[in-house]
């Protein structure tokens, strides 16, 4: 599945939280936010590990 793709279904499922698509390898913040799903991506746009909370 695409970032994108799974951002949509994210959203559609709660429309609260907020979904950053973020590629692999980048630097993220280490704080810790119950309204905040990061999507980690490879290359080619597609996930690369399950998306979480936090």
């Amino acid at each position: 599945m695409t970032g994108d793709e799974a951002k949509a279904v994210i959203e559609d499922i709660n429309p609260s939280l907020q979904v950053q698509i973020i590629p692999e390898g980048w630097m993220a913040t280490a704080d810790h936010r119950l309204d905040r799903v990061r999507i980690f991506v490879g290359e080619d746009g597609n996930v690369t590990m399950e998306p979480q909370r936090g």
